[in-house]
């Protein structure tokens, strides 16, 4: 329905944008998606550090990787997002790009992964 879990947690899930999910924002989650299943049983399997809380690591811990790792090296080279739009991507920082250009800002960073997915992850 989103395209991506990245997506989805954005849009649907972590609509506070705190960075995790309570077991209330959970469930008004599920219920907008139309998740009929055992509420508690799902939060179980995905709080898996048992802190009352679900990140995106837990969430999607493939997608989590791969966006934190691609900050990484962003943040090594231009010290903070702003400037890496400005500077990497020769961009305002509320502007967007397209997988081309990610591609080339990709290269030039070094990065190792798939560029691909990572812009269907962003």
């Amino acid at each position: 329905k989103y395209g991506s879990m990245t997506a989805a947690w954005r849009l649907c899930l972590d609509l506070d944008a705190n960075g995790r999910l309570t077991f209330n924002e959970f469930v008004q989650a599920l219920r907008r998606l139309g998740y009929a299943g055992d509420y508690k049983a799902l939060w179980k399997h995905y709080d898996m550090d048992l802190s009352g809380h679900i990140s995106m690591q837990e969430l999607a811990k493939a997608e989590h990787d791969r966006i934190e790792g691609f900050l990484k090296l962003l943040r090594e080279k231009y010290g903070d997002l702003d400037a890496a739009w400005r500077f990497g991507f020769n961009k305002d920082p509320h502007d967007s790009i397209d997988i081309a250009e990610l591609r080339e800002a990709c290269d030039a960073l070094g990065y190792q992964d798939d560029v691909g997915e990572l812009f269907k992850t962003l």
